[in-house]
């Protein structure tokens, strides 16, 4: 029985590695969620950094551009964006998916 789990474990393990999500998984969720949101408070707090036009967002997200960086940490990766008040975590990446936080919590891409 403990070799089983142990066994299920190890897989997991192994699953979550081959299928942390990449930097550019992370870049297309954050923008995907900042452009189609019709949120003001998340238009707002994103145009504190670089303004309300969102073909300077694609460019900056894509270009890796203001600071957002994607840390991999293996079975998890996580998208920081640099602001003044220093670096804050927007996206959390797990088993081929990735959450953006909002004001409202997670939303999965």
């Amino acid at each position: 029985m403990k070799k089983a789990i142990l066994i299920i474990i190890v897989c997991l393990l192994v699953a979550m590695f081959a299928t942390c999500p990449g930097e550019e998984a992370h870049k297309n969720a954050f923008y995907t969620e900042i452009s189609s949101s019709d949120d003001g408070d998340l238009n707002s707090l994103f145009a504190l950094i670089v303004g309300n036009n969102a073909k300077a967002w694609e460019a900056a997200l894509r270009l890796g551009g203001y600071g957002f960086q994607v840390k991999n940490y293996y079975l998890v990766s996580a998208g920081y964006l640099n602001s003044a008040n220093g670096s804050d975590c927007h996206t959390i990446g797990v088993m081929g998916h990735v959450w953006v936080l909002t004001d409202d919590g997670f939303v999965m891409h």
